[in-house]
């Protein structure tokens, strides 16, 4: 319980909070992924076309229940979720999808994505999707 009224919490400080900022909406993802796995829910994300987008913030989820859950290191968390980028089963999802073992970032999309969300280098390249 004490995990869900913290999530709860942040979550409303965030949805009621004053201007909106860049990673407020990744924050609000990312509390309200934590208050329903403190509700034993399910839930899922999904872009417009449920690939890079979503890839990129299922590998920071489970980096961060790694975190919640198993006690990895909070500096971790992004190397973490870079490392399940390069390494994990996205890239075969990308395979599937398009032909090409790459996210379907290029260098200018890149820089604008939360750093969060942003893929390793190694990762991307221009590929029709």
């Amino acid at each position: 319980m004490q995990a869900l009224s913290e999530a709860v919490t942040a979550q409303s400080a965030l949805v009621n909070g004053g201007k909106s900022n860049p990673g407020k909406v990744l924050s609000i993802l990312s509390h309200s992924a934590l208050a329903t796995r403190a509700m034993m829910g399910s839930r899922m994300t999904s872009c417009k076309s449920a690939k890079d987008r979503t890839s990129m913030f299922q590998t920071y989820e489970v980096a961060k229940v790694m975190q919640n859950e198993a006690g990895l290191n909070v500096d971790d968390v992004l190397p973490m979720a870079n490392t399940l980028r390069e390494n994990g089963c996205r890239l075969d999802n990308c395979k599937l999808n398009t032909g090409k073992r790459k996210f379907a970032f290029n260098a200018v999309q890149r820089p604008h994505l939360p750093v969060e969300l942003c893929p390793p280098a190694s990762t991307c390249g221009e590929v029709e999707s």
